[in-house]
């Protein structure tokens, strides 16, 4: 735990007080109910020298219950300070963690599962809180009983003292041994966790697409596999832990029957081993061993907390970015006009996906990308948003580098609208001034009519102030007009439509394309199409293929192209379209 206190150190602002109130706590409490085994022993020989004068052995009685009940009430606040510690650096580290999730590059999230790193803020996040709290409540109670264990029984016998204390060298090397493989066991265990989460979230999210394809069967299988792998790792993890509590009481045993055997010589060579006496080492000595016993039987949520703790602050060293360029609204681009100029970029380096790309776009003109279904898209809005980091040439809009705009600023110069429409639990009115909190009552209801939403919004119950959830019967075209409304509310000099009509029928498709039509009028608009009848009309089409960019003109002249990609697919479609 030594090592996961170090990692946790930075996380521990503002929690310090409770570290020193559990502390001062536990000595207060610790030495209350230390005294108690002395008095016992004093008692039992004033019983033998008195002939059991009950006055004084009323007065004892009333001490040692009063020392024990105040001792074990200032104890119960050690520990509630402890649990207020546990809870304050576990509040940091998910703060924490979220802020570099939600700062971090989208390259980054994109190469880890999102069950994995849900996992992470709650599973491994409540084994750190356990871990904590548990060993704070231990570690300075344990700590402080120790202590003075050691001082009184060296009070009261120096050689009864050693036999006792004999054990600790054996305790550590056994630990010593143990823990590394231990250690390792928890991390598996801990990341095959995370793996299962993931699949479990996956499945669940996409079952009837799983229950359409008759994957259940294996679907199930896989899911048995991890969780096959993770039992096993489970079990081997927590038995090895789970053999420090008996181990432990062995050598505290030997430890007892030791003090029994030294006591006898010592009497039989003249010491003044009294029965008081010997009963305070006895309840010493229980006492002594009692913190070990403990920590050995949380030796598992250790191992589990240090797990959770490795894995958390893997997510909080992902690499954020920091603004060089503070925040202002102004900022955001005005016109639209944008330029790539020699741009290469490549996801990973031993692959380059786009080589020397120009491209000139005038404010207002409509851009669209097209290709087959994994093409890479994408990829020129995930440059255009600074997702991704260019590996040379240079991005413009309206004429400033997209490296000199600050990240928010830039982003506000989008309205972006994506294939699925993804609306958050609250009110219609909440989730269209997502961009634009200030956004007034007037320029919402002036969105909406935009976007041909207003109406149907009216017609719902509670019109703007509806909340959205599962119970909410709203079409898919509805939600997607909803998140054409969101977009227009910023009010953007550029627009980005992510093969937003692809999931909607052909007369919603209508619809909702004449929105666009009438959304992109003196607007820069980048539209990522399937369905090529919509982009006829389109300024610039790029066409993409394996990530590449092929082929790049206006419609009439990439049809002119004998084998091309795009008279190819543009005719395919065509030819099922008469078919159907």
């Amino acid at each position: 735990m030594i090592e996961v206190l170090i990692l946790l150190n930075p996380y521990s602002k503002g929690a310090r007080k409770w570290l020193v109130l559990n502390l001062l706590t536990a000595i207060i409490g610790n030495a209350l109910i230390m005294i108690n085994p002395l008095l016992i022993g004093m008692l039992i020989s004033n019983l033998t020298t008195h002939s059991g004068n009950m006055e004084i052995v009323i007065k004892y009685l009333i001490l040692i219950g009063s020392f024990y009940i105040l001792g074990s009430l200032t104890l119960w606040f050690s520990q509630a300070f402890a649990h207020n510690f546990a809870t304050a650096v576990t509040k940091n580290l998910r703060t924490q963690a979220f802020h570099v999730v939600s700062h971090t590059r989208i390259a980054y999230i994109d190469q880890t599962q999102t069950g994995d790193i849900m996992a992470r803020f709650s599973q491994d996040i409540d084994l750190v809180f356990d871990a904590l709290s548990h060993f704070f409540m231990n570690a300075f109670q344990g700590g402080t009983t120790v202590l003075f264990v050691v001082i009184l029984m060296l009070y009261l016998n120096v050689w009864l003292t050693l036999v006792v204390i004999m054990v600790v060298p054996f305790i550590f090397l056994y630990s010593k041994i143990t823990n590394e493989k231990r250690n390792e066991r928890f991390v598996v265990l801990q990341r095959l966790t995370g793996n299962l989460t993931a699949s479990a979230k996956e499945y669940f999210g996409e079952k009837k697409l799983i229950q359409s394809f008759n994957f259940e069967e294996k679907a199930k299988n896989n899911f048995d596999s991890i969780n096959n792998d993770l039992t096993k790792v489970g079990e081997r993890a927590y038995f090895s832990a789970s053999m420090n509590n008996p181990t432990y009481r062995v050598f505290n045993n030997v430890a007892f029957a030791m003090l029994g055997l030294v006591s006898l010589i010592l009497f039989k060579r003249g010491h003044n081993i009294t029965a008081g006496m010997l009963t305070s080492m006895i309840m010493y000595a229980q006492m002594f061993s009692k913190p070990f016993n403990e920590y050995s039987v949380l030796t598992a949520n250790f191992m589990a907390g240090r797990a959770g703790v490795k894995r958390i602050l893997e997510v909080i060293g992902m690499n954020t970015y920091k603004e060089r360029i503070p925040f202002n609204i102004n900022d955001r681009a005005k016109e639209g006009n944008i330029t790539f100029q020699d741009v290469c970029f490549g996801y990973t380096k031993d692959r380059e996906l786009i080589s020397n790309f120009n491209l000139d776009v005038k404010k207002g003109e409509k851009v669209a990308i097209v290709g087959p279904t994994g093409a890479g898209k994408s990829t020129m809005i995930n440059l255009l948003m600074k997702y991704y980091n260019i590996n040379s040439g240079s991005i413009t809009i309206d004429g400033k580098d997209i490296d000199d705009y600050n990240r928010k600023a830039l982003r506000l110069s989008f309205g972006l609208v994506l294939q699925e429409p993804w609306l958050f639990g609250g009110t219609i009115e909440a989730n269209l001034k997502y961009g634009k909190k200030r956004a007034t009552k007037e320029q919402v209801i002036e969105a909406a009519k935009k976007a041909n939403c207003h109406d149907f919004i009216m017609n719902l119950k509670d019109g703007y102030q509806t909340i959205l959830d599962d119970k909410t019967n709203l079409s898919t075209g509805q939600k997607q007009l909803l998140t054409i409304a969101r977009a227009l509310i910023i009010d953007p000099p550029i627009l980005i439509l992510d093969e937003a009509t692809s999931n909607i029928d052909s007369l919603m498709e209508a619809e909702i394309q004449e929105t666009f039509n009438e959304a992109m009028i003196g607007k820069t608009s980048f539209v990522i199409a399937h369905r090529l009848k919509t982009i006829i009309d389109a300024d610039i089409i790029i066409v993409m293929n394996d990530g590449n960019i092929v082929e790049q003109g206006k419609h009439k002249e990439l049809m002119k192209i004998e084998n091309g990609l795009y008279r190819s697919l543009y005719l395919s479609q065509f030819q099922h379209e008469e078919m159907h």
